[in-house]
């Protein structure tokens, strides 16, 4: 998974159909919240925004150079500022078609990409195609989100957290709202099958229900 860390209102959301419609799976989160989502999810590469703030960045860069390695972080940084932070790539802030494009050149040659997921009843493959029990599912692009973020952890339950977080820019701030989207693809998903898609483990998150994955 690809990670974005901005604090930057609305940026991250412009970037997203951008990524989403070359298949790259990722997930945006505050600055505060970048080094958790590193801790608890299968993290691959991160891209942190430094225009807001470029001494956080750097300091939440080093950090994450301290913690993980390995792990290439591409920093995102105003044309005229100095970057000292030991960053696999940086990329320059300006025109926003420009870096969406050498964000993809960065993500396809490190192989930052993200397959479709399928079984033989459920299968998304990035953007925004879905099937399910051989049927088009047709979903928003938070609820398409979700659901390959849940599927992606399946077996396991995915956290509300995390949910929130990758569906915040749609207007699940909370989660109560999540519920809400969730209650949506199941809506969908049970004028195919009556069965939830989506279940919730109580304290644990949501995950696919048993018998699909």
């Amino acid at each position: 998974m690809l990670l974005i860390i901005t604090d930057r209102e609305g940026w991250a959301s412009r970037l997203s159909p951008v990524l989403l419609e070359n298949g790259i799976y990722h997930l945006c989160v505050s600055l505060s919240f970048g080094a958790f989502i590193c801790e608890h999810e299968d993290t691959g590469a991160v891209i942190l925004d430094c225009v807001p703030s470029l001494s956080r960045g750097e300091h939440i860069c080093a950090d994450l150079k301290q913690r993980y390695p390995n792990m290439p972080i591409a920093i995102v940084a105003s044309p005229k500022s100095i970057v000292n932070a030991r960053a696999d790539a940086i990329l320059r802030d300006g025109n926003l078609n420009t870096l969406c494009e050498n964000i993809l050149s960065l993500c396809r040659a490190n192989g930052w990409t993200f397959a479709p997921l399928s079984t033989y009843y459920l299968r998304l493959a990035p953007p925004d195609c879905a099937e399910y029990m051989g049927l088009s599912l047709s979903l928003s692009p938070a609820e398409f989100r979700i659901l390959h973020c849940i599927f992606y952890h399946s077996p396991r339950p995915t956290s509300t957290e995390l949910l929130v977080a990758l569906s915040a820019g749609e207007g699940a701030k909370n989660e109560t709202a999540l519920a809400v989207l969730i209650h949506r693809i199941n809506q969908k998903a049970a004028e195919i099958d009556p069965r939830p898609l989506i279940v919730n483990e109580y304290g644990k998150g949501y995950r696919i229900r048993d018998g699909l994955i």
